[in-house]
């Protein structure tokens, strides 16, 4: 009802805004008669007359709401112009199939982070090979996960050799140098070479934190040590990677911690891990990892392993889902899968991997309603962080057919609603082509790094494919699937994709988009060696003359440009794929926008409202590059760290509006000050327990301390602790993060007298012998247990011995005390006297 009564208020002020335009089938709109029958054609109808009004469309009319969540905050408009292309004229066969465009819907805005790609440490330092970072950077993965797979659950980020790895593993745990995060050997690649090539190649981070450590550590709380060893490494991170996962398949026999040897564990768990257990460890991990997050002064997401199918021959992976999500699906960000798509180890045929493009969907379904039925939850933001196919035998994975298997699960990943995708994985070893890796890495006669055939097929399909999913229908043949897109700028880009073992003729037909006079389209078939799986890709005829891969000039690489003559066609050979862009009619009005310099902020000020305006009167959208600076909601920008973003401010047009060139703005954010409260300390003797100097800082972040006689006091878990009498100051520092600059420094003294009064002797809870002593002092309690630490000062009050308690007996050289005299032995509220001779 609400629908239609909107469609009716507005309806009368029609004939004069339409003065000029086109009343049938225009961009953004259907006629008014064929909206009463159905939901969603009022809904897009009111969105095509408030759109023609002036008036802002809200929007939940433009994309199914809320699955890809904070994935699509870093969302950009896409412009593309092309300014060379090689004519070719339009065929003139009968098309048999055709496709059509509806442009007046948007299904979803494209996340950035599904062309995402993994790096391992075994494929080496990319980040130093120009090759390698070349094709990355062209590629434009946008996000690179790390440290890779199954490795992930078995890396210890911090350590550089055996040596230094955490001290509470099991002696039998088998170490080898690619689980060392700071092993800079040449062969490998380091946490700091991860870092410099998402630095050299514009990319952000994605890393993948040991869960594994929390299972198989020997400490007496093995998953709040693994859980603070991962929130380490967001410290060090510094807020250079946005998207955090814990662990990786956990679910799976095959990675480490899945079985453990209880007699090993101290804090009571299972032999065999489940879904239960994975989602209260994940508390703890989410706990420690977002305290961390909030010291550097960043936003960090943090993601949760899920099953993509049920299984029913295996009870852990059958449950997994259910139980992992009642813990921990209420504070999770988002949730994992994989998809290795065909059937495991098998050497499957064309038709079984081209039709395996569509498992995404299924995969959405098993965990959106698992979330549902489970948790109670609705849809949560995904990310398919691991994919490819698992088929061997015949040289599949390094082909062509994987890579039109690779276009295929881009395009459905999109148009299920996934926030993030990442291929499985650049650089991955020979194995006589039945790898995954989309580099080479050993095959006779080619460098490493040069590009495999799939890698063509992931850069054509960004480059032409827009920053908005439009849908399409297929008439005519199964063989045919599309996937279709917009550009802000007004372009449409098409994917055309032919499974079949012939050529077939396409038409072209669009709703909502009047075309321009002329297209462009690369067309990428394979060669003639391997049987069905050849090596090489050919894009518009060109190819390499090595055994493997594509033409090496494929980023300069010109489209055939066709001028149109009526409807599109195109003829698309067997086995390919088309990435096809489209020019909109430039028979329309120009128009421009008008927004002004925006205003230098400061972390913590009030969200800004953003205004400009367009010289059409129609409503200007607004996008931001870098959420990790600033966010943006309902028109308003909420600051959300200190450094620089571009503000774009965009207006697509309509069916009377070009659309209008982009205006961006540079937004300056600066670190908040902060200052620190520091009381005064009044005098103290010896003696005196550890306590809190009480300091606090107004930014809410921790504070460090340090003492200038160490004498006198020192530091010892963020407390002071008498040494023995004099002065000292004892200085407050907080040294900033991301958002906030750094405190002046306030420093207090504190005045430490010797303690002279020593409480009467009476019966204590311990023994001290021989007493006088000479070699050795021996301090025994009855019990382990009541040993709760004990201090030794000497004469003058000073502290010369600290013991943390915990063991019945003690034994001390004399010669730790200092040398002969006389000393106080406190434990607790107990005491007694020694005398040590010479």
């Amino acid at each position: 009802m609400f629908q239609e009564d909107l469609i009716d208020r507005y309806t009368e002020k029609l004939p004069g805004r339409l003065a000029g335009r086109s009343t049938g089938n225009a961009a953004g709109f259907i006629p008014a008669k064929a909206t009463r029958g159905g939901w969603m054609h009022s809904v897009w109808t009111l969105a095509g007359l408030m759109a023609l009004l002036g008036i802002a469309v809200p929007e939940v009319f433009c994309q199914t709401p809320g699955v890809q969540g904070f994935f699509l905050e870093g969302w950009q408009p896409k412009t593309i112009e092309v300014t060379a292309f090689d004519t070719v004229p339009q065929t003139t066969l009968n098309p048999g199939v055709t496709v059509t465009v509806n442009a007046g819907t948007v299904l979803t805005r494209v996340p950035p982070q599904v062309y995402g790609h993994n790096a391992a440490a075994w494929g080496g330092k990319l980040d130093l090979s120009p090759l390698a970072v070349t094709n990355i950077t062209h590629l434009n993965p946008h996000v690179i996960r790390w440290p890779g797979g199954s490795m992930s659950n078995d890396y210890f980020w911090a350590a550089k050799s055996k040596e230094t790895r955490p001290k509470d593993l099991p002696s039998t745990y088998e170490f080898k140098d690619l689980q060392y995060g700071l092993n800079n050997g040449g062969w490998t690649m380091s946490v700091d070479n991860y870092y410099s090539l998402l630095a050299k190649t514009g990319a952000t981070g994605n890393i993948s934190v040991n869960y594994s450590y929390a299972r198989i550590g020997t400490s007496e709380d093995p998953v709040r040590v693994a859980a603070r060893y991962a929130a380490d490494w967001v410290r060090y991170d510094k807020g250079r990677t946005l998207i955090w996962e814990i662990g990786n398949e956990n679910f799976g026999s095959w990675e480490v911690g899945y079985q453990i040897d209880t007699n090993l564990n101290k804090d009571g768990q299972p032999k065999t891990i489940n879904g239960d257990l994975y989602g209260r460890h994940c508390k703890i991990f989410i706990e420690e990892m977002r305290k961390a997050a909030e010291e550097v002064g960043v936003d960090i997401k943090i993601g949760v392993v899920a099953m993509d199918s049920h299984v029913t021959w295996d009870a852990i992976q059958q449950n997994w889902n259910s139980q992992m999500m009642k813990q921990v699906g209420h504070l999770a960000d988002f949730f994992i899968v994989h998809s290795y798509h065909t059937p495991y180890n098998e050497n499957s045929s064309v038709s079984t991997i081209l039709g395996s493009g569509a498992k995404s969907k299924d995969i959405a379904k098993y965990v959106t309603d698992g979330l549902k039925n489970h948790a109670g939850l609705g849809p949560m933001p995904m990310a398919m962080t691991e994919w490819n196919i698992f088929a061997t035998g015949s040289g599949q994975g390094v082909s062509y057919i994987n890579g039109m298997h690779a276009t295929l699960v881009l395009g459905e990943l999109i148009k299920n609603n996934y926030g993030q995708g990442n291929r499985w994985d650049f650089v991955n070893g020979w194995d006589n082509g039945n790898n995954h890796g989309l580099f080479a890495d050993g095959e006779p006669g080619i460098a490493r790094y040069t590009p495999r055939a799939p890698f063509y097929y992931m850069y054509y399909f960004q480059k032409y494919f827009g920053d908005k999913m439009i849908p399409t229908t297929v008439s005519g043949s199964s063989d045919i699937l599309s996937y279709a897109s917009s550009f802000s700028s007004g372009e449409k880009g098409i994917v055309l994709v032919n499974r079949g073992i012939s050529e077939r003729v396409v038409e072209l037909r669009f709703n909502h988009f009047k075309p321009g006079s002329r297209y462009y389209y690369y067309v990428l078939t394979g060669g003639t060696d391997n049987g069905n799986f050849s090596r090489k890709v050919f894009v518009n005829g060109k190819t390499t003359t090595l055994a493997g891969g594509g033409p090496e000039d494929y980023a300069t690489l010109r489209p055939y440009g066709t001028e149109r003559n009526g409807e599109i066609r195109l003829a698309l050979p067997k086995y390919s794929a088309v990435y096809l862009l489209v020019e909109g009619s430039r028979d329309l009005q120009s128009q421009e926008i008008h927004f002004g310099v925006l205003p230098a902020m400061t972390y913590g000020d009030t969200a800004l409202t953003l205004s400009a305006t367009a010289t059409s009167g129609l409503p200007v959208q607004f996008a931001v590059s870098d959420p990790r600076v600033a966010r943006l909601a309902d028109g308003k920008i909420t600051l959300m760290g200190a450094g620089n973003c571009d503000i774009v401010a965009f207006q697509e047009g309509d069916s009377v509006y070009l659309p209008a060139p982009q205006v961006v703005q540079r937004l300056t954010v600066a670190k908040a000050p902060q200052a620190i409260t520091f009381p005064e300390m009044g005098p103290m003797l010896t003696g005196t327990p550890d306590f809190d100097p009480a300091a606090t800082a107004s930014s809410g972040l921790p504070i460090t301390y340090t003492s200038s006689n160490t004498a006198v006091a020192t530091i010892a878990e963020g407390k002071v602790r008498i040494t023995g009498p004099g002065t000292t100051l004892i200085s407050a520092r907080q040294n900033g993060n991301n958002r906030y600059g750094a405190a002046p420094t306030v420093a207090r003294e504190l005045v430490v007298s010797l303690n002279t009064a020593i409480p009467a002797f009476r019966e204590t809870s311990f023994e001290l012998f021989p007493n006088p002593a000479s070699e050795q002092v021996t301090i025994r309690f009855p019990h382990d247990k009541e040993n709760p630490g004990f201090a030794i000062y000497n004469a003058l009050g000073s502290l010369v011995y600290r013991h943390p308690g915990g063991e019945s007996t003690v034994i001390l050289p004399a010669g730790t005390l200092g040398g002969p005299g006389v000393y106080t032995v406190k434990a607790g509220t107990s005491v007694r006297r020694v005398t040590v001779l010479y």
